[in-house]
């Protein structure tokens, strides 16, 4: 999804006081940031770069199931 997308997915979610939605996006939120944390710790991207960006960084492991 394009940010224009999350941010109405936001507002939507917050007027309407939908917890059940508020809390998905928060947990996501959640795991981008400690995804991006563990890649920055195996020495992937660089600190302020989105996390799409650090993971284009990872190379692909041909072969490894």
């Amino acid at each position: 999804m394009i940010p224009r997308h999350w941010y109405s997915l936001i507002v939507r979610a917050v007027e309407a006081k939908d917890e059940a939605t508020i809390t998905s996006l928060a947990r996501h939120l959640s795991e981008c940031a400690k995804a991006n944390e563990i890649l920055h710790a195996k020495g992937y991207g660089t600190l302020g770069q989105g996390i799409a960006a650090v993971a284009a960084q990872v190379p692909h492991m041909m072969g490894r199931e």
